[in-house]
């Protein structure tokens, strides 16, 4: 025989509710049952949390199948769309696909917590209902009190995967920190050997020779850099550049190399590349294709 309302005082009924919320929140929980009760139907109110987590709220109260509905309902989504995109033609199937993502967008961020409480409070009424009437009320409570309250694994679930986002956010975000400072040292390394490029051009023009060193140059100044190793000419047989190294990590001891040739109009223009250094960390004119 099942618990019912009628047979109960509002008092008595509360008691439920109490143990079946458990000791988490109860009274807010408590004030939005006595008023649907009051009502004797569900409407719409606010939730903060389900807005902000409502798959770990969801998952946090228990409420297992909703939790389960909601992390599948993207997937469906988009199983939908793609349906729709084979069976209609591409234009049809655009505007059917945006309407359907602004409508899921939309549900996902406002019908959770419109509904969480209502949702909530059928569970919880849900319970009660199925307590077995012959029992005394105090084995009732303990029945109630073990059926619903919080889950304490979820509650792990959700500290264990948010500390893992955390550090998967931290990790990666010194990682792009790190390699747009690392892709910055490079840029300006380039940028320093500006003066010598244009010395070394006009030291052609002028001899039709390419200079040994960058001293033969006129290029005396010294790069005051910490994350530039040497600066110097690498000439072997027909193999001509300036070379770069660099003496910062990950890219320490490598080399990017200047390599100069004449374009039509017999003006000496400079080719940028590495074999050594990872395009990520090299200007866009350096990238190995």
């Amino acid at each position: 025989m099942s618990v019912s309302q009628e047979n109960h005082s509002q008092q008595e009924i509360n008691q439920f509710y109490d143990a079946v919320i458990g000791p988490r929140n109860t009274d807010y929980y408590l004030r939005r049952f006595i008023f649907f009760d009051k009502k004797n139907k569900i409407s719409p109110t606010w939730h903060w949390p389900s807005f902000f987590v409502t798959f770990y709220w969801l998952l946090y109260r228990k409420l297992w199948l909703y939790a389960l509905i909601y992390f599948l309902s993207p997937f469906l989504l988009t199983i939908s769309i793609v349906v729709i995109s084979i069976v209609v033609s591409k234009d049809t199937a655009n505007i059917i696909g945006a309407l359907i993502s602004i409508i899921g967008i939309l549900s996902f961020l406002f019908i959770p917590p419109m509904f969480a409480n209502a949702i909530y409070y059928k569970h919880c009424k849900k319970k009660i209902l199925e307590l077995d009437n012959s029992y005394d009320t105090h084995i009732q409570l303990e029945d109630l009190s073990t059926m619903g309250g919080v889950s304490r694994l979820a509650l792990l679930i959700i500290i264990t995967f948010n500390l893992l986002i955390i550090g998967y956010v931290l990790k990666n975000g010194y990682s792009v920190y790190r390699d747009r400072s690392v892709y910055e040292e490079v840029a300006s390394a380039v940028s320093s050997v500006r003066v010598a490029q244009n010395m070394i051009a006009d030291y052609y023009r002028k001899t039709k020779m390419l200079p040994i060193n960058l001293a033969e140059a006129g290029f005396t100044k010294k790069i005051l850099s910490n994350t530039v190793q040497n600066i110097a000419i690498y000439k072997e047989d027909k193999r001509y550049a300036i070379t770069i190294t660099m003496d910062i990590e990950p890219i320490k001891n490598k080399v990017l190399y200047l390599i100069p040739f004449l374009d039509d109009k017999n003006n000496m223009v400079w080719k940028c590349q590495s074999t050594e250094i990872p395009n990520k960390y090299l200007p866009s004119p350096c990238h190995k294709k």
